[in-house]
């Protein structure tokens, strides 16, 4: 006669309830893809550009963290058509699990100036990957000569201070500032442009790889304002035209950072006489 005690049926339902737990808590912590636009659309659910959700929704803290359509650790953001507000990174991805915000098929964050603070602020996260897809743009439409911005403030296409273990890549960043005058001024009195203010990509943290981005009509394409203990700083592949004062800007010291000159970085920049290339 075969004989089971309580012991092994309560062992028994003990063993299906943590298998269970288990499943549940894998469910739920898996990698979700959310869409946002500029404004809400469809159901606003997130789940794909028809129904995306909005920018100011990304900008909110209480968007962010553990939990189903929120962004979390893992995730991909989708950004969706033209968005004309800045984005704020509310919180930070982990090891192997980045928190991604990449472009779909011609999105773009486009604004007559995107200011201080960028058109894409990483706000000091970490684990972030900010991904152009295949033609993903930011720019600025009204900064340049004869148009209605200047450059006597900062003028940043992705603002990304203190972001270690962040990847900046695709991304055709352009016309922070467009120059078509040898004799700009920035008021009435006569004051010189500052052509290090009007940036491409501001950046600086640890395990930081720049590449593979388009970057022109800028004061300064790149610019790493570095601590001495920063490691891992890798920029390569990037083309960058029509700049004003520097193609890249190492930081602090004025010479150029080792993860500049480890890495292949190369720079088209328009002359007076021609196109200079060069090779890092």
């Amino acid at each position: 006669m075969n004989y089971v005690s309580f012991y092994q049926i309560r062992f028994g339902f003990l063993v299906v309830f943590v298998t269970l737990l288990c499943l549940f808590f894998t469910v739920s912590v898996q990698a979700e893809d959310l869409y946002i636009g500029q404004s809400s659309a469809g159901g606003d659910t997130g789940a794909d550009c028809a129904n995306q959700k909005s920018a100011a929704w990304f900008n909110t803290a209480e968007s962010w963290g553990a939990g189903a359509n929120k962004i979390s650790a893992g995730d991909t953001v989708h950004l969706c058509g033209t968005i004309n507000t800045a984005l704020e990174v509310q919180d930070s991805g982990s090891s192997g699990s980045p928190i991604t915000i990449l472009f779909e098929s011609g999105a773009k964050i486009s604004k007559t100036a995107c200011g201080p603070n960028g058109c894409l602020n990483t706000n000091s996260k970490t684990y972030i990957t900010i991904d152009g897809g295949t033609d993903g743009i930011i720019e600025s439409t009204d900064m340049g000569t004869g148009l209605g911005g200047n450059s006597a403030d900062y003028n940043i296409g992705i603002k990304a201070g203190g972001c270690n273990n962040c990847e900046i890549k695709n991304l055709n960043i352009r016309n922070m500032y467009v120059r078509t005058s040898n004799n700009d001024v920035l008021n009435s009195s006569s004051t010189k442009l500052e052509y290090n203010k009007p940036i491409g990509i501001q950046f600086n943290g640890s395990n930081i790889k720049v590449h593979d981005n388009a970057l022109s009509d800028h004061g300064t394409a790149i610019q790493n304002f570095y601590d001495n203990d920063e490691t891992g700083v890798e920029v390569y592949n990037n083309e960058i035209s029509r700049v004003g004062i520097h193609t890249l800007w190492p930081g602090q010291t004025q010479r150029l950072h080792r993860g500049f000159l480890n890495t292949t970085v190369i720079i088209f920049m328009i002359t007076q006489i021609g196109i200079l290339r060069t090779a890092l």
